[in-house]
């Protein structure tokens, strides 16, 4: 089991990202797409589209005044979206594998302390570690993770960052023997947060809404999301837990 030191919570139930190499590049030559408007706009800070089995993720263009989104160059399939706004993510990622996964709450919080086992003792950058949403089939686990450092920060420069560094991951993890051990981890998000900007603070809202949304050869007209009225995913469908490391 864990430290005892360490914070775990197993349920059954910045404000500049950091653009980069992580986020893959459309596909010039694909005419299929995504266009929505969110509202309400204000906070709106950018908007994550997922392929959620091969692991892409692509950073939308996003009119900050209107909610606007736009996205071309998708291949077909279905996609899921993540939003981010000032201290909030709105996700709709598909975690199910096997559509009839559906483990019981019981079943869910033995995954996601076996998971945890390993899972909160990966990158040490990070002192704090939240699984969001966890589901699996005591062979594989899929779920959303948020890891932050709101220790010192040092940048290659020899700055201080007076901030959090804050990543959100799709990750993969399979049990082999009695461990389980990370497949994949699909950086969808990376923020440095000003110590205090309103972002400091997040919370998180899984939505179907923003889920499976299926892409052809033209462009896909999600229409108005509204972040106030999103449908919720059913209560004990998923786990989630929290770490942070002891003070030493």
């Amino acid at each position: 089991m864990m430290r005892s030191a360490a914070i775990l919570i197993c349920l059954a139930v910045g404000l500049t990202a950091w653009a980069g190499t992580y986020h893959n590049q459309p596909d010039s030559e694909e005419a299929g797409g995504i266009t929505a408007v969110i509202q309400p706009a204000e906070g709106l800070q950018t908007v994550i589209v997922i392929e959620p089995y091969e692991l892409k993720a692509y950073e939308a263009n996003v009119d900050k005044k209107s909610g606007r989104i736009n996205i071309r160059g998708l291949v077909p399939g279905e996609y899921d979206l993540l939003i981010k706004t000032v201290g909030h993510v709105y996700e709709g990622v598909t975690l199910e594998v096997d559509p009839d996964q559906s483990p019981s709450p019981a079943e869910l919080k033995t995954i996601c302390e076996e998971v945890g086992e390993t899972f909160f003792t990966s990158e040490d950058y990070f002192n704090v570690k939240r699984i969001v949403r966890l589901t699996g089939d005591g062979e594989q686990s899929r779920m959303i993770v948020a890891q932050t450092r709101n220790k010192l920060v040092v940048a290659p420069s020899g700055a201080t960052i007076h901030g959090h560094i804050r990543r959100i991951d799709l990750v993969e993890m399979r049990k082999t023997a009695k461990v389980y051990q990370l497949v994949t981890g699909r950086h969808l998000l990376r923020q440095e947060v000003p110590f205090k900007s309103p972002d400091i603070k997040i919370e998180f809202t899984h939505s179907p809404k923003l889920g499976r949304i299926l892409v052809g050869e033209t462009i896909t007209d999600v229409g108005r999301i509204d972040l106030r009225r999103l449908p919720e995913a059913l209560s004990g469908k998923y786990a989630d837990a929290k770490y942070t490391v002891p003070s030493q």
